[in-house]
């Protein structure tokens, strides 16, 4: 019983030991470090003190996620591009000077051209439309990649939030009631042991 008693322990430990490494690996990576750097032990305070609340934590995230970033850029982006997709109903007006030579004439010197380009033949219309229509579904789509993000974003950090709350509750736990129980058990069994009133185990 001792030894399979043991086995179980063993087989716990090695089981804590692959989640410390997975959480270091994490660390390593959110600090920017190379993957074989190591990490100094942790060590447990006194009291576990969170301060910060659910919504502090979340508008923090949302301001520095490098993904939300990234997305709120793509809105701008297609944004931008349905902006100058419907300026193309607009007409096109050119001004320009040159100066002109007549290879038939003794006419040299200098000559202002003016040109205006209307966009409503049918055969324009239809491209400026299909135009806009792209790029009024690019923004339909990047704002719901960004909406998708943001929802990710409130959701891990509500996840993990109330996973720091009750690994609070559980340290809490361990150090006012688990451990001087079993404290006091272990001494109570080492004490009736040594009496003669129960086995070792």
């Amino acid at each position: 019983k001792a030894n399979v008693e043991l086995a179980k322990l063993e087989n716990q430990g090695t089981v804590l030991q692959q989640q410390e490494q997975s959480v270091k690996a994490m660390l390593i990576a959110i600090l920017n470090r190379q993957l074989n750097d190591s990490l100094s032990i942790a060590t447990l305070p006194d009291s576990a003190v969170f301060t910060r609340s659910l919504d502090t934590l979340q508008q923090r995230a949302l301001q520095s996620r490098p993904m939300l970033l990234h997305d709120s850029l793509m809105v701008e982006e297609s944004r931008a591009m349905l902006a100058l997709s419907r300026r193309e109903y607009l007409p096109d007006l050119k001004l320009g000077v040159q100066y002109v030579t007549s290879p038939m004439g003794d006419f040299r010197g200098w000559s202002i051209l003016a040109s205006i380009s209307l966009p409503f033949a049918p055969w324009t219309l239809s491209k400026a439309n299909s135009r806009v229509d792209e790029a009024t579904a690019t923004v339909s789509k990047s704002s719901a990649a960004l909406n998708a993000s943001r929802n990710m974003v409130l959701s891990s950090i509500k996840d993990l939030y109330v996973k720091s709350q009750s690994a609070k509750r559980q340290i809490d736990s361990y150090r006012s009631i688990i451990l001087p129980q079993a404290k006091q058990s272990l001494k109570a069994s080492t004490t009736a042991y040594q009496n003669g009133r129960t086995d070792f185990l």
